[in-house]
């Protein structure tokens, strides 16, 4: 049994991608991907998203590596939340029901005020298209 440290091959840099404590060692001999039983002290306190293989080695990113890193996680969360969200309001996840009826349920009221005004109502496929595009543009990002 031994330390297995798995990392992307074609990236760079050449970043962790797993890190299997205790393998069985001809399971992996005949990948390239892997180094076994790695001298990980270098890298001792860093987060693991954050180590890269160099040679034959595991290093710490540089500081540069470590913020492509961040932009990359955190504009991939970013638009999953987006997609999720406009899921909600094109019928793509249950979970948006409830919103929907509410905006169905507001736009009647709101609908209510603008006879009044004489001004024409708004339809339910006006209001998705502005939510859809408020959720996409930012507008409504904290």
């Amino acid at each position: 049994m031994a330390l297995i440290v798995v990392f992307n091959e074609g990236a760079s840099p050449q970043n962790v991608t797993e890190v299997i404590p205790s393998a069985n060692t001809p399971d992996y001999s005949s990948r390239t991907d892997v180094l076994v039983n790695p001298n990980l002290s270098s890298v001792s306190g860093v987060l693991r998203r954050f180590w890269k293989v160099v040679g034959s080695t595991v290093d710490p990113m540089t500081a540069g590596e470590q913020a492509t890193v961040d932009a990359a996680t955190g504009a991939a969360v970013d638009a999953a939340m987006r997609t999720e969200a406009q899921g909600q309001f094109s019928g793509q996840v249950s979970t948006g029901q409830a919103l929907r009826a509410l905006v169905h349920v507001l736009l009647g009221e709101l609908n209510t005020l603008r006879d009044q005004h004489g001004l024409a109502p708004r339809t339910l496929a006006q209001a998705k298209t502005a939510i859809l595009n408020a959720i996409a543009n930012g507008d409504v990002d904290e």
